[in-house]
């Protein structure tokens, strides 16, 4: 159910969202090479609006890149 201010300023309900964790020793070296992102910009403070796209350069998903680290080494 949509509010009158959500109607207004173009908010809604947002059905098919996800969340993906990517971690390891290489998971930056490889997201850079399958984003269209630099991954130097993006920083625990900082977020990037990224895209994946397939070989012929076409958009598959648009979303959000936030960098989370548990330790200072991650």
């Amino acid at each position: 159910m949509h509010t009158k201010w959500q109607t207004h300023l173009g908010f809604g309900q947002l059905l098919s969202t996800s969340l993906i964790a990517v971690s390891g020793i290489d998971a930056e070296t490889f997201l850079q090479g399958q984003l269209t992102v630099n991954l130097k910009n993006v920083t625990t403070s900082m977020s990037q609006l990224a895209a994946h796209c397939n070989l012929k350069g076409r958009m598959q998903s648009v979303f959000r890149l936030i960098k989370i680290t548990s330790s200072p080494n991650d």
